[in-house]
């Protein structure tokens, strides 16, 4: 199902003294380029709008009226001279009107037309479009978009405060996540053509036009009395078996929606066509950018002077990478934590996350730790190894290991309520024995039960509080306890984990040349079983087979690659089992397997 539009597209010049419009420049920015603004909502609705007619009249020359007068007044201003000119506009059901030149003018939407300015960007004109096609204003962070009181004191509403919503533009909740539209699609007379908006959010598609997601089975919607993990792809995967939005139905929600949960994955890099309009949202650590990608949560929620209600509320985030990996908001019908699984937490980009929507959280704190060694070999002596004597000497290592260990921490129910504008509503905190972390970077000294004292160099991330430790070679064998502690920024919900850096910093052992023998005796002493000798060729039926001599190659085959790498590594070594070598070469002949042969099938 979709919605089937007649837009009549008209331009008209506001002064007679300036050049005239081009007509071609805005049936591209319209309809024809590819990032047009039907492109946009063929991408970011999933086809739910079909524009079955748009055509296109002008340039007229008209006289606007400027600002304060409505908006209104200028797009019956460009009706009546379409109609002058001969347009029957009966056939269409909603007028756009682009205003050359574009200044000092009422802009915006009137009921199912528009009066658009053409100073204006590419970003606005597809918000004010998407007011022609029936979608309303998302709430969200409170912002200074609707003071249109000039009194030089700033006041603020929550209107326009989503930062992952078209329907905010143009404040995006003070944040901007805004992407450009290709150069060769943008007209060199108008630059500020190149701003392109981020998707209509899933929620505010689906509380306003539900079909356009159902009927192409990108919802998963879930029951309070549910507890089920839901996989989510990005907003505009678009494609068949991959939701992009979960709808979390408490129990107790209207007809009109009250209190329900939406969940939905942005993320900003273009895996096909449909997800470019996302390439604007950040994904750096810097505080305050607020349209970062992740995990996005909205409500339905009530809003004093609305109507009719309710409407679409931003109501957080999980953004990526993060310790903090879910989200309590607040909804008219209680609280609701909504939480990614523990392998997402700390990705930068993952393709798609697994979620779940809950009343309930109990808190909780795990780490989890991945370690990388350098070793470096410091001495060497040569020496006989016991029992192997008659093959000569071979080297003896002592090599020290540098050990990097990282320790990530992963956090539950900690956190309290959804933090719109904060990074992260967690502290997390560290212990190396004892010491606690601080800064991004810090020599710890720590005493061992032994009494030994060894310092431990350590970073700290300040977003992700990604902890890493190495230590010093020199100091020797460490065995220290490492602890979390995690808690909601105001000091409640404290939870701790425990886990440890260990390292053999000194170690002595054998060196490859004592590998590359045992491997070369392993080859004599384990010869190649019956069981891999494949049947005669079927392309030569009159070939004689015969399995005791590709015994013998292929077992003479592994001795000789063995005994050259040992050559390789220990040239001495290879020389005293030279004789050992020439034996098998002589066993290894097929009249002498076949009087020695055993069987060694299975019967």
């Amino acid at each position: 199902m979709s919605e089937q539009r007649r837009l009549a597209v008209i331009v008209v010049r506001n002064d007679s003294s300036t050049p005239q419009p081009n007509l071609a420049d805005v049936m591209d920015l319209v309809l024809f380029s590819p990032s047009s603004i039907a492109r946009y909502f063929r991408e970011s609705a999933e086809d739910y709008f079909q524009f079955a007619r748009l055509d296109f009249f002008g340039s007229y020359d008209v006289t606007l009226p400027m600002a304060p007068s409505s908006r209104d007044v200028g797009i019956e201003a460009a009706r009546n001279a379409a109609a002058g000119a001969g347009v029957d506009l009966s056939p269409y059901d909603g007028t756009v009107v682009f205003a050359f030149p574009g200044t000092g003018y009422d802009a915006g939407a009137y009921g199912s037309s528009a009066f658009l300015p053409t100073t204006a960007d590419f970003t606005f004109f597809c918000h004010e479009v998407g007011h022609v096609l029936g979608l309303d204003h998302s709430y969200g962070i409170f912002t200074t978009g609707a003071d249109w009181i000039d009194n030089n004191q700033p006041d603020y509403f929550p209107v326009y405060g989503d930062p992952y919503d078209l329907m905010s533009s143009a404040t995006f909740g003070a944040s901007d996540p805004t992407t450009t539209r290709p150069a060769a699609d943008v007209p060199t007379a108008h630059p500020s053509w190149g701003s392109a908006p981020p998707h209509i959010a899933r929620a505010l598609l689906h509380h306003q036009k539900p079909a356009a997601l159902e009927d192409k089975g990108r919802v998963v919607h879930v029951n309070e009395s549910q507890d089920v993990t839901t996989t989510l792809y990005p907003v505009g995967t678009a494609t068949d078996g991959k939701p992009e939005l979960v709808v979390f139905h408490p129990t107790g929600e209207d007809a009109a929606g009250h209190g329900r949960v939406y969940v939905e994955y942005r993320q900003p890099f273009a895996h096909n066509a449909y997800s470019r309009w996302d390439e604007g949202l950040a994904d750096t650590n810097e505080p305050g950018a607020r349209d970062r990608c992740g995990v996005i949560v909205h409500t339905i929620v009530d809003q004093p002077g609305v109507t009719p209600g309710p409407v679409v509320w931003y109501a957080g985030r999980i953004v990526f990478p993060t310790p903090d990996t879910d989200v309590a908001v607040d909804t008219p019908l209680g609280q609701v934590h909504v939480g990614v699984t523990q392998e997402f937490g700390q990705t930068t980009r993952p393709g798609f996350v697994r979620v779940r929507v809950r009343r309930h959280s109990a808190p909780s704190l795990t780490v989890r730790t991945a370690s990388a060694d350098t070793t470096a070999v410091i001495s060497t002596e040569r020496r006989p190894h016991p029992g192997w004597e008659w093959a000569g000497d071979f080297t003896w290592e002592t090599r020290e290991t540098v050990r990097v260990t990282t320790y990530t921490p992963v956090t539950v129910g900690i956190g309290g309520t959804s933090p719109i504008d904060a990074e992260s509503s967690v502290v997390v905190s560290w212990f190396v024995g004892g010491n606690q972390v601080f800064g991004p970077s810090s020599s710890i000294p720590v005493t061992l039960p032994d009494g030994r004292v060894v310092t431990l160099e350590t970073t700290l991330h300040p977003t992700t509080r990604v902890l890493t430790i190495t230590n010093h070679p020199a100091d020797g064998d460490i065995d220290v306890p490492v602890v979390a502690r995690a808690s909601a920024a105001d000091g409640t919900g404290e939870v701790f984990a425990t886990s440890a850096y260990s390292v053999q910093a000194r170690t002595s052992g054998w060196g490859s040349d004592w590998d590359r023998f045992m491997d070369f005796w392993y080859r004599i002493t384990h010869p190649v079983p019956r069981e891999r000798i494949g049947p005669p060729d079927p392309g030569d039926p009159l070939k004689r087979f015969d399995p005791l001599a590709e015994v013998a190659r292929q077992q003479l085959e592994r001795v000789r690659e063995a005994y050259a790498e040992l050559a390789r590594v220990s040239p001495a070594v290879a020389e005293n089992v030279r004789s050992v070598m020439a034996d098998q070469e002589r066993m290894l002949q097929p009249q002498r397997l076949r009087a020695v042969s055993v069987d060694r099938r299975v019967g």
